[in-house]
């Protein structure tokens, strides 16, 4: 749609779960706005992210980390279910989970 998005996730405060927010921009050189919908996550179940959005079979994936049992548990693949100028969705599409054997924190 001409435009550029950029998800951002921080941790405002150390050991705090982090956020998720979804930024727009018409022009790469900026200047970088909030998208009305706001936060995209606050879950440590979904919230850190996990690498660039991918594009597979037509559908824009968000990876994320499931960080609930230790930083980096587990792989959960997002579909983005819509992303314009208004609104934001999305939904867990698929998990990837590891027994690693020592803790990754």
């Amino acid at each position: 749609g001409g435009r550029w998005w950029m998800f951002a996730t921080h941790t405002a405060v150390r050991g705090h779960g982090a956020s998720t927010v979804l930024l727009v921009v018409d022009a790469l050189t900026g200047p970088w706005r909030p998208h009305p919908a706001g936060t995209v996550s606050t879950d440590v179940r979904g919230a850190r992210g996990a690498g660039a959005v991918l594009e597979v079979g037509g559908r824009l994936l968000r990876p994320s980390q499931d960080c609930a049992r230790h930083y980096g548990h587990a792989l959960v693949l997002n579909e983005i279910l819509a992303l314009d100028e208004r609104d934001y969705a999305e939904r867990p599409l698929r998990r990837f989970e590891h027994e690693w054997p020592g803790r990754c924190d």
